[in-house]
């Protein structure tokens, strides 16, 4: 994570194809390209807001509950031993494991104790979603189909860390600002074989718009993201040594002007006049493909590796990487398949990036 003085962000560049030509060396194998920068609409919503605002329900709840046992239970089943998921998790000991039986249950369930393993047995259909606070590390989630009923996030997490996310399906949270799972703050989860579709956003990791909040080595590998809004998987803000590996990420399924996002996106944040940037992950053997734009690496994210992706068919461009400050660290593109993008395969304004090995139809400032 790099602090980076913020001189002036422009977010919205039209560039036409007179202006392009007047620069032969950035274009290759295309005489005319309209380059667009991106606009973005990300919901930089406040983190700790958003958790108090859950918090404070969870207090209502718990002042009028009746189910409270005085002691706790390390095995806990639903709807054997408890009727609800939630009561399930009042009543589990930390550490302990909660199993769901088939059946549809609509609730928000709230967890504020570490090491919970909280598993779907069977067709277990959830209408709402999970709640973590900065109590909930070493969180297990698994094998849950999760739909939209009042709540903006299948998944949310505030501060836990060595979160287990795995074989979720979570779908219909269509709206700009709801994520499929979106974990701030974390490190060291995981979050693996999840099916993620019709979503605002699919998979986000965000951290605080301060300089305290950091999210590290993490793990998104193989989930599958269909029909996401904005973002399939997102990093912004203070993410480093993450890596995301062998995702599908399709189908950008809603576009209109000024409104893009990235199929993989790596956002820097801007606090005080000053980018706090995603720096060092990896990002390996996806394929991204029917978006506006495939991979997206905005200002001051650097020293992040691109290799072995498959990117292609999207509405303007297969990678467009901004702009770095003096000094940083190059991001480095090697052995990616960029092709058939509808703009340009590979837009590249830094001008200190590397590619190496890439395979692409038309480049600009590489």
């Amino acid at each position: 994570m790099k602090n980076v003085c913020f001189f002036g962000l422009v977010i919205m560049v039209m560039a036409s194809c007179t202006d392009l030509s007047q620069n032969d060396n950035l274009l290759q194998e295309k005489d005319q390209i309209e380059l667009a920068k991106p606009e973005l609409e990300i919901d930089f919503s406040n983190l700790e807001l958003k958790m108090k605002f859950y918090e404070q329900k969870n207090q209502e709840r718990l002042a009028n509950a009746t189910h409270l046992k005085k002691g706790c239970d390390s095995n806990v089943k639903v709807p054997l031993d408890f009727s609800s998921i939630q009561e399930a998790v009042d009543n589990v000991c930390d550490g302990g494991h909660v199993m769901v039986s088939s059946g549809e249950y609509y609730e928000e369930i709230y967890i504020n104790k570490p090491g919970v393993k909280i598993k779907a047995i069977g067709d277990v259909v959830l209408i709402g979603g999970f709640i973590l606070n900065e109590y909930a590390d070493e969180t297990t989630i698994q094998n849950f189909k999760i739909k939209l009923h009042g709540a903006i996030n299948g998944i949310f997490s505030y501060k836990a860390d060595k979160l287990r996310i795995s074989q979720n399906e979570i779908e219909d949270f269509p709206f700009y600002n709801n994520y499929g799972i979106l974990l701030g703050n974390t490190n060291e989860s995981i979050i693996h074989k999840n099916k993620i579709i019709r979503t605002g956003n699919g998979i986000t990791l965000m951290t605080d718009d301060n300089y305290e909040g950091i999210s590290q080595k993490n793990d998104i590998s193989f989930n599958y993201v269909n029909s996401y809004f904005i973002s399939g998987i997102s990093f912004i803000g203070n993410l480093d040594e993450n890596s995301i590996k062998n995702n599908t990420v399709s189908l950008h399924a809603f576009y209109r002007e000024r409104f893009f996002g990235g199929g993989i996106a790596l956002i820097s944040r801007v606090n005080s006049n000053h980018f706090i940037s995603s720096d060092n992950n990896q990002i390996k053997n996806n394929n991204i493909s029917d978006g506006t734009i495939g991979l997206l690496i905005t200002d001051f994210n650097s020293g992040n590796e691109v290799t072995g992706n498959e990117i292609s068919n999207n509405f303007m461009y297969g990678i467009y990487s901004l702009s770095l400050d003096e000094g940083a660290n190059p991001n480095i593109f090697k052995n990616n398949t960029v092709r058939d993008n509808f703009s340009c395969d590979i837009v590249d304004v830094s001008g200190i990036n590397i590619y190496l090995k890439n395979t692409a139809d038309c480049t600009i400032g590489i």
